[in-house]
C-alpha cells in the first residue's frame, strides 16, 4: 500500500447495468472527440441521459452515521482518566467505496493517531470515555508514479482534496448502550473535507489483555461532507462510504525517573 491510503480494486464480471453506464460514458467520450458541430448536436442529448441514469444508481441509501440536528453527546467528564493508545501496526482502518465504471475500491489508511481516555469512575469491564481519531490523508512523498493512477488521483485530489484538507478528525464519547442493551455507542463530531457533522454509530468494546479492542462498521455519505468531483464523473461515484475500524488500544506506559539533586 502506498501513501496514507492504499487503493485496491475488485475485478469480476460486469453487470448489465454497469455495461449500460460504460456505453453511455463511451458515447460521451466519442462525442467529446468529434468536431464542434457534431459535439454541439450530440452532447446535449447524451449527457442528460447519462447524468440522470448514473445519479439515480449512485445516490445515498440513507443518512448513515450522520445525525442531522442532534447535539453531540457530552464529552467524558473532567475526572482522572486512563489513557489508551492505538497504533497502525496492530490495528486496521479501512474505507470502502466505488463507482459504476470501475467497481469497488478499498482504502487502507496507515497514517493516523487514536486514543481512548477511560473515565476512572467507569467499570473496567464496561468503560465510558473519550475517543479521538486523527487521520492524515496526505500521500507520502515517496509514492511512485505508477501508483498514482486515475483512481488514486480521483480519491486524493478530487474527492478528499488533501491539499486543502489534509486531516480527518473524529472525536466524541463512547458509552454503554441503555439498560439491558448490549454493546456501546459512539456519539460526537466528525470533521471531514473541512465539514463538521454530528455522527453516531454502534461500536463494540472488548477487554483485550490489559487494554481494549474497539471495532465497528458504519456508513458515511460523501455528500454530507461535500466530497464531490467538479465534473460529470461525480454522478458515477457511489455516495455511500463504508468505514471499518478494528483498533487495539494499549495502556499508555509512563516512565517516571527520580532525579537526584546535587548537594551544595
Amino acid at each position: 500500500m502506498f501513501g496514507c491510503c492504499g487503493v485496491q480494486g475488485f475485478s469480476g464480471s460486469v453487470p448489465p447495468m454497469q455495461q449500460r453506464v460504460w456505453v453511455l460514458a463511451a458515447a460521451l467520450t466519442v462525442c467529446g472527440a468529434l468536431g464542434c458541430v457534431q459535439r454541439a448536436v450530440l452532447l446535449p442529448v447524451l449527457e442528460p441521459i447519462y447524468v440522470d441514469f448514473a445519479r439515480d444508481m449512485t445516490k445515498s441509501t440513507g443518512p448513515g452515521a450522520v445525525v442531522d440536528g442532534a447535539p453531540p453527546a457530552p464529552i467524558a467528564s473532567d475526572e482522572p482518566a486512563e489513557r489508551y493508545i492505538m497504533r497502525p501496526n496492530d490495528s486496521t482502518l479501512e474505507a470502502f467505496g466505488g463507482d459504476l465504471l470501475t467497481g469497488s475500491h478499498k482504502l487502507e489508511m496507515k497514517r493516523w493517531r487514536a486514543q481512548f481516555l477511560r473515565d476512572i469512575s467507569s467499570p473496567v469491564n464496561r468503560p465510558t470515555g473519550k475517543f479521538t481519531l486523527d487521520i492524515n490523508l496526505t500521500p507520502n512523498d515517496n509514492v511512485p508514479a505508477y501508483a498514482r493512477d486515475f483512481i488514486f488521483d480521483s480519491i486524493h485530489y478530487h474527492l478528499l482534496e488533501v491539499q486543502r484538507f489534509p486531516h480527518a478528525l473524529f472525536t466524541g464519547t463512547i458509552r454503554p448502550r441503555g439498560e439491558g442493551e448490549e454493546g456501546y455507542v459512539f456519539q460526537g463530531r466528525a470533521v471531514v473535507h473541512g465539514v463538521e457533522r454530528v455522527i453516531r454509530f454502534q461500536i463494540n468494546v472488548e477487554q483485550k489483555g490489559d487494554g481494549y479492542r474497539l471495532s465497528t462498521e458504519f456508513q458515511l455519505s460523501r455528500s454530507a461532507f461535500d466530497m464531490r468531483r467538479k465534473d460529470s464523473l461525480e454522478y458515477v461515484i457511489y455516495d455511500d462510504l463504508r468505514v471499518v475500524l478494528d483498533l487495539v488500544a494499549h495502556p499508555e506506559n509512563v516512565t517516571v525517573e527520580t532525579l537526584s539533586v546535587p548537594s551544595r
